[in-house]
């Protein structure tokens, strides 16, 4: 979303976002956010944007399972159509701002979908606690794991189950050897785990007692199978409502951290690292530059997650 907003922006179009709920996004925008601000501000003015929740089947996207039906509404309501498979092209080779915006503009004439999870175009990475302000109940949620950070906490994402990517690049011994140099700075670290992998939890918990923290929350419906027992840890389904929400009360608690390591080929690590200060969190890998996030890395993995939006220019 943050992507489209700044391109909006830079091309100076209207922007309206299709919030599509699906089997990989159980809940509608207004259960996880506040409702967005009318208006984009630019260097030029104020331009129109609204957002709408749907799961109407012309929105979603066209896959072999759906006979890719929706294309065809999709092809006469729209003058252009760009999916996901259409912005990995544009982003190859790697290119500067300037560059990828010269790349777009001829995509960018009359009535335009652009259908995708990826971060296709460069965006403020810090100013997404400002733009997306969590609801309600998400608020109660962070009112249960705010107070347990200090200065001196060190937040943790490690990603497991179906990412096998994450679990090769970042494996657990990267992690524990980024918390002993943490621990090494700081003898008063703490840590506050997000993971959706129990092992994980007891592991770290069993290894380092006293120093590690993680949500309250129960194991919500959607989980995988290896984690139906109540155990510590997080463990959010996408495909309902209170797994979302556990979700981004995990995302804002991890952006809350005073420093932040993540795992590779993992957008919700790249987020977090992108609302970090510079030096104050990165992806813990075995690759070479542990520095980098993953969207230095390859920004075309940004695709890791099930979650797809709409973004129509006009």
């Amino acid at each position: 979303m943050q992507s489209a907003m700044a391109l909006a922006r830079d091309v100076q179009v209207p922007l309206h976002i299709v919030w599509q709920r699906d089997a990989g996004l159980g809940a509608r925008y207004s259960d996880l956010f506040a409702p967005l601000a009318p208006r984009l501000l630019s260097a030029e003015g104020r331009l129109p944007l609204s957002l709408t929740d749907s799961s109407a089947f012309r929105y979603a996207a066209p896959t072999r399972r759906n006979l890719r039906l929706p294309a065809l509404w999709q092809r006469l309501a729209f003058d252009t159509c760009l999916s996901e498979a259409h912005l990995r092209a544009l982003l190859q080779p790697p290119a500067d701002k300037e560059q990828l915006l010269e790349r777009l503009r001829p995509h960018l004439r009359g009535r335009v979908l652009i259908h995708t999870g990826l971060g296709f175009y460069p965006s403020d990475d810090t100013r997404l606690p400002h733009l997306f302000v969590p609801s309600a109940p998400v608020r109660s949620l962070l009112d249960t794991r705010l107070p347990l950070l200090t200065p001196h906490t060190v937040g943790l994402h490690i990603r497991r189950t179906d990412n096998q990517m994450s679990a090769l690049r970042s494996p657990l011994s990267a992690f524990e050897a980024a918390m002993a140099a943490d621990i090494a700075r700081d003898p008063e670290a703490t840590f506050y785990l997000a993971t959706d992998d129990a092992s994980v939890v007891e592991t770290l918990v069993s290894r380092h007692p006293g120093r590690i923290l993680t949500s309250p929350c129960q194991t919500s419906a959607g989980a995988t199978s290896s984690s139906q027992t109540n155990r510590r840890g997080f463990y959010a389904g996408r495909s309902d409502v209170q797994g979302m929400q556990e979700a981004v009360a995990e995302l804002f608690t991890l952006i809350a951290c005073p420093r932040f390591h993540g795992s590779y080929w993992s957008s919700f690590s790249d987020a977090v690292v992108g609302c970090h200060a510079a030096g104050t969190a990165d992806i813990v890998s075995t690759l070479h530059d542990m520095n980098k996030t993953n969207k230095q890395v390859n920004a075309a993995s940004l695709a890791t997650t099930n979650t797809l939006k709409c973004f129509l220019f006009s």
